[in-house]
């Protein structure tokens, strides 16, 4: 399950992906759209054994992001003579289970602590989890403030039902060429 604030879009286009851009050397991350929409979310809450190995949605994704960020580094060097075209990295998790998406409005959850009347179930075969996902100690001392460690580290992670994979696979697209002339 996967909450979001009451109004919230399901056709979410924006990802915060690794993307080598051409003539580079490393991959960075950046916010791309990426179609086709699906809802956002930043907070999937499971119980601490969600899975036969007590791992949460957030572990496995921050495992994910680290490895897909690993990967990059090692593809970033490696390339070859392709350095004409971008390369995207995007983490993805492929579940058998029911993706449901649980909308509610987050001021009246603040003030009484309970979800209250208004809220909505939606299902669901392709949800972004969109948060800033922890690295290690030493990565953390390279930031000068909180803000910019936050958002430097902030991914999105697809999770898709398996029973939708291959249509989601098919119908992925970046509608743009990445413009990488302000990237430093």
């Amino acid at each position: 399950m996967f909450l979001v604030a009451n109004g919230a879009d399901d056709d979410e286009q924006r990802s915060r992906c690794l993307v080598q851009p051409r003539e580079s050397l490393v991959a960075i991350s950046h916010d791309l759209v990426i179609q086709p929409g699906s809802w956002e979310s930043s907070f999937a809450p499971l119980k601490k054994k969600a899975t036969p190995f007590g791992d949460t949605l957030d572990s496995i994704a921050s495992d994910l992001v680290a490895a897909t960020a690993a990967y990059a580094e090692r593809h970033a060097g490696t390339r070859g003579r392709r350095v004409d075209q971008e390369a995207l990295w995007i983490p993805l998790i492929v579940t058998a289970a029911k993706l449901t998406v649980f909308e509610f409005d987050p001021k009246e959850a603040l003030v009484t602590g309970r979800v209250g009347e208004r809220r909505r179930l939606h299902g669901a075969n392709c949800v972004r989890l969109r948060k800033s996902f922890l690295p290690s100690n030493d990565e953390r001392n390279s930031f000068d403030s909180p803000s910019h460690f936050a958002r430097a580290l902030e991914r999105t992670v697809f999770v898709v039902r398996s029973e939708a994979f291959i249509s989601i696979l098919r119908s992925l697209r970046v509608p743009y060429q990445f413009d990488s002339s302000g990237w430093g």
